[in-house]
């Protein structure tokens, strides 16, 4: 098991147990949450595969996600219309596949899972590197926009991927990030929650029992705190919405109002109330 005892956001060393039973600590300074201790990066990939592989790919269809895809691939070309973009942790490729025909890009893609790398290019003709980003190495400047659709909470360093990132992308490039809302207006039911476990009704907060239920999120942001990882890593915010992260799924109309109702609120108050937000940002 793997204890961190710093901040990856400040580097502060003045942290607190936010959830015991989850195994989340909380930055006092900077308010970055982060699960520690946690089990070795290897391992959750071993375990990734063989879920992706058990679970995901074998019921892989495309055309369920595309109303969730066309909505991020219109908040990427609303910064870029063409260029190299690059899909980290592309999973089976289906980004990239709505990408494709929606501007003249140049594709490319990483995937730590050997099952997903196989599925992209089988199913949907995505050719994916396999591998993790800092591994790769690909050249300095190389692309225009770099993509992380619910891919960045699961890093063991938010930061450290962020500067090679940088590194990677051509001056002005941009990067654009997907993750779930950790905050108190954010993620459905928090508020109840934390009540229900402030006067003993409950024993966990929004995580999963580590030990039981083990947890691939190795990171949990607000929206301020991952404003604050952007400009810690060298990028100014251009904008952050809100993300539907479960447009794939068919919703009742309360669903639906909320999504609306969180889109609206975003666009009139700038505030983020919905289980996921969306962030992009610029390289300084």
């Amino acid at each position: 098991m793997e204890d961190l005892k710093q901040c990856a956001v400040c580097q502060s060393k003045s942290l607190a147990v936010f959830d015991k039973t989850g195994h989340i600590k909380i930055c006092k300074e900077c308010g970055y949450k982060f699960t520690s201790p946690r089990i070795a990066t290897t391992k959750e990939i071993s375990d990734m595969d063989q879920k992706y592989e058990r679970e995901f790919i074998k019921g892989f269809d495309p055309a369920r996600a595309e109303h969730l895809y066309l909505r991020r691939v219109g908040l990427v070309r609303k910064y870029l219309s063409r260029g190299a973009i690059l899909d980290v942790g592309a999973g089976p490729g289906t980004f990239l596949y709505f990408l494709k025909a929606a501007g003249n890009y140049q594709l490319h893609g990483t995937e730590v899972s050997q099952a997903c790398v196989a599925c992209a290019k089988n199913g949907l003709g995505v050719l994916l590197d396999q591998g993790i980003l800092e591994a790769i190495r690909y050249p300095d400047a190389s692309f225009d926009g770099v993509v992380l659709l619910h891919v960045f909470e699961h890093l063991p360093d938010p930061v450290v991927t962020l500067r090679e990132i940088a590194r990677i992308l051509k001056p002005g490039g941009f990067v654009f990030i997907a993750v779930p809302n950790d905050s108190l207006l954010g993620r459905k039911g928090y508020l109840r929650y934390a009540l229900q476990k402030f006067v003993g009704m409950r024993k966990k907060l929004m995580y999963p029992d580590y030990v039981k239920e083990g947890n691939w999120h190795l990171s949990h942001f607000t929206p301020s705190v991952l404003r604050k990882t952007l400009e810690v890593a060298g990028f100014s915010v251009k904008e952050a919405t809100v993300d539907d992260a479960w447009g794939d799924i068919v919703k009742p109309w309360h669903k639906r109002g909320r999504l609306t109702l969180a889109l609206l609120m975003n666009k009139i108050f700038g505030c983020i109330l919905y289980d996921a937000q969306f962030f992009v940002g610029q390289k300084i």
